[in-house]
């Protein structure tokens, strides 16, 4: 069930349902692999400029469940919280049951 809802959520370049308010989403490049859990797999990503009234960040994760994250923040949501967040969720979704 996990991997059906995951895929109805994600694809590869952009979330299949935008954040209201986030006009156009993109792959978040910028969002490092190296702390992944090696049994999580995730989508992250980022607005694209200009944001809106404020700026979305979203990631999308699996593992037996899934976890939905969104930062979002008037002006600009900065990347290292959203990167940290990601990391976190992900260790908590990889412990076994």
């Amino acid at each position: 069930m996990a991997e059906h809802v995951y895929g109805e959520l994600t694809s590869f370049t952009t979330p299949l349902h935008a954040a209201r308010g986030a006009a156009e989403t993109e792959s978040d490049e910028g969002c490092p692999t190296d702390a992944d859990s090696a049994n999580v797999t995730r989508y992250a990503y980022d607005e694209v400029k200009p944001y809106g009234a404020e700026h979305f960040r979203q990631a999308c994760l699996r593992a037996g469940d899934v976890a939905l994250i969104l930062h979002s923040r008037k002006g600009t949501a900065a990347a290292v919280p959203f990167q940290q967040t990601v990391v976190l969720r992900s260790r908590l979704l990889d412990r076994p049951p």
